[in-house]
């Protein structure tokens, strides 16, 4: 006979598994500080990517003011502000990637522990139900 509630337990296992469960699974892999981390290391190598390419853009669309002005250009003012303005643009990152990943991390971990819970759950529903048959079949006998 078919159980409704374990029908139910089963149902929401299978919902969260095809939704974030992949997701979830593969963080839950991670401590927290390495995750975090990982993510971190990422946003350095983009945001260090994209502003070198942003650079590179510009030194191209000013060629002809640079190389007509090339004898009279302070390049150490402008080598300090092209540092500065990248550091604060990477401190900025790096603090908001450092918590939006601590958050994500944190309901990941919360979800996988109510499945991990409904799992259990599931366990021991079967568990109950193979004892039942057994004492069926002991009782047949």
């Amino acid at each position: 006979m078919l159980d409704p509630a374990k029908i139910r337990l089963m149902t929401k296992i299978a919902i969260y598994e095809k939704q974030e469960g992949e997701t979830d699974v593969a963080i839950g892999k991670y401590y927290r500080a390495d995750y975090v981390r990982m993510n971190i290391l990422k946003t350095i190598l983009a945001v260090t990517f994209g502003y070198l390419l942003l650079i590179l853009l510009l030194v191209i669309y000013h060629s002809e003011f640079l190389l007509d002005n090339a004898l009279v250009l302070n390049y150490k003012l402008i080598g300090k502000q092209i540092l500065g303005y990248y550091l604060f643009l990477l401190v900025t990152y790096i603090g908001a990637v450092g918590v939006g990943y601590t958050i994500r991390y944190a309901r990941s971990h919360e979800r996988l522990a109510k499945y991990y819970k409904m799992l259990g759950k599931l366990k021991k529903m079967q568990e109950q139900e193979m004892h039942l048959r057994e004492l069926e079949e002991d009782k047949e006998e």
